[in-house]
């Protein structure tokens, strides 16, 4: 009987530490790192940080400052942090993050107290008139 040589190819499957619904910023670059077969060195070059960053992101040991979010974000090719807009705290809030500002620096750009940035976000205050022509030229500086 001849010898019949049979191949089949078969996708690998995930792993179970691969983030179906990731939650967390670093199951976020856990998932898009595993989609694009990269290694945690090449993320951590990718971002210009050292490998031990990443590795205490994805095991959930450590989260990012707030200045490395401008750079994940571009790594993942979105923003996972899900903020409304509905309101001007919520837009301020989503600003700050995709621009990696803390609320004291988002407030020297408006040229009030971080304390304040933290209540507009936080909806128990609003700005006044003025500010809010200051906050809104920050903001619409984003849209163009």
């Amino acid at each position: 009987m001849p010898f019949l040589r049979y191949e089949k190819t078969v996708a690998k499957p995930r792993t179970y530490w691969y983030p179906e619904e990731p939650e967390t910023m670093g199951e976020h670059i856990r998932k898009r790192r595993m989609d694009l077969h990269l290694l945690q060195s090449d993320v951590a070059e990718i971002l210009n940080i050292c490998i031990d960053s990443i590795t205490g992101w994805e095991n959930g040991r450590s989260e990012p400052q707030i200045h490395f979010y401008p750079r994940i974000i571009d790594f993942l090719g979105y923003n996972p942090f899900e903020t409304s807009k509905e309101t001007i705290g919520t837009r301020i809030k989503a600003y700050r993050l995709t621009h990696g500002l803390s609320q004291k620096k988002m407030g020297k750009l408006i040229s009030v107290d971080g304390s304040t940035i933290c209540s507009w976000e936080n909806g128990i205050t609003v700005p006044n008139r003025i500010l809010l022509e200051k906050v809104n030229m920050v903001l619409h500086n984003e849209a163009t």
